[in-house]
């Protein structure tokens, strides 16, 4: 009989999600029995990731090396372009849109200009359409997943495939030691405490949330010192936004969204009267040196066997932008650290077809 292999994934945003059914979806196309167990303290629609618009792009990953950004960037990007013709990519909330990213002075290249479709640069007439003063810019044809939607997709389909979520805050990583054969960590800013890591601090960011149907094309402004940007989702249009480094409350506040309402109508005018279906603010889990994603062996001193733990987590604003990339990492380094040879599933076909059929729970229990 086979070894039933036990996994802890610690953390429920679409970083914990997606790795859990991840690696949930490769040992099962492998035949490989397990049982996988989610923990956190929230769980969708109320983490963090929930208030995100979705829009692919890296954002506040400036410490992550350029060729990861566009690997893991280009991995998700393909399969969120994968999941948008198919039949639930309403429930999902995964769309295409074009449109521009605009700049007061001349920027580099992103190293992702080649993921995205039809990169180029703006015109001057496009420049001109905006009231703030843009000298460059780039126009491309992008994808999305409007975070709500999608997170309710990916919980859906984890539970389909037997994993089981347990709603508590972990207090340390070797409350599993002796317990699980690896745990993942896929808490966000949460590992500023449960890592103790202090290049992790948080970007706080607020948005609006309004009905705006004939939107269609996003728009992102990048000045001196604002950002202002209009991000068509599914079910509504965002309008953003703010940073702000080391803030770690999630306070609404009036002023600055009397600012971005401001601000985004000089985007596009037709905003300022669009009815106002909510307000969000939360914190991004920005790492000065980078996303963090690898593998550490802690050792107990309640239990001999030392603990393996795969890390995940540090992604700024790009969540959306890299989870299913990073999920696939995550994986290869699990599968290293179950002693299983590194033969997990790219095609994305055969994933989704995986994840859409629910497992028989007695593969689980195994």
């Amino acid at each position: 009989m086979a070894v039933q292999r036990k996994i802890a994934v610690v953390g429920a945003g679409v970083i914990g999600l997606s790795t859990a059914l991840y690696i949930k979806t490769n040992l099962r196309l492998d035949g490989i029995p397990c049982k996988i167990e989610v923990f956190s303290e929230h769980t969708t629609p109320h983490t963090t990731s929930d208030g995100a618009a979705g829009l692919w792009e890296p954002i506040f990953v400036q410490g992550t090396p350029g060729e990861q950004q566009s690997r893991w960037g280009g991995e998700t990007f393909e399969w969120l372009r994968h999941l948008r013709v198919q039949e639930d990519a309403g429930e999902m909330g995964v769309a295409q849109y074009s449109g521009y990213n605009l700049f007061h002075e001349w920027v580099e290249d992103p190293p992702w200009k080649d993921v995205v479709i039809g990169f180029r640069y703006a015109t001057e007439a496009e420049l001109k359409d905006v009231k703030f003063p843009m000298r460059h810019g780039w126009h491309f044809t992008n994808m999305s997943a409007q975070a709500n939607r999608y997170c309710g997709w990916l919980l859906k389909r984890c539970k389909q495939q037997g994993i089981q979520f347990y709603r508590r805050k972990v207090l340390s990583l070797l409350e599993f030691a002796g317990w699980y054969d690896v745990v993942l960590n896929c808490t966000g800013l949460g590992s500023h405490q449960l890592t103790s890591d202090h290049d992790l601090i948080p970007l706080k960011g607020q948005i609006m949330k309004v009905s705006a149907p004939w939107i269609k094309d996003f728009t992102l402004v990048n000045g001196p010192d604002y950002v202002a940007y209009i991000l068509p989702c599914t079910d509504f249009v965002v309008l953003g936004g703010t940073t702000e480094s080391g803030r770690w409350d999630s306070d609404i506040e009036e002023s600055v969204s009397y600012n971005i309402l401001e601000n985004c109508s000089k985007i596009m005018g037709s905003v300022k009267n669009a009815p106002i279906l909510g307000q969000w603010s939360g914190l991004r889990p920005y790492r000065k040196t980078g996303v963090r994603l690898e593998r550490e062996i802690l050792q107990s001193k309640s239990s001999r066997a030392p603990l393996e733990v795969v890390h995940n987590y540090g992604h700024g604003g790009s969540g959306i932008t890299f989870h299913w990339g990073c999920a696939c990492e995550a994986t290869s380094l699990a599968y290293q650290a179950l002693g299983l040879p590194n033969s997990h599933h790219h095609d994305h076909d055969l994933l989704y077809k995986t994840i859409s059929t629910p497992v028989d729970s007695s593969f689980c229990k195994l």
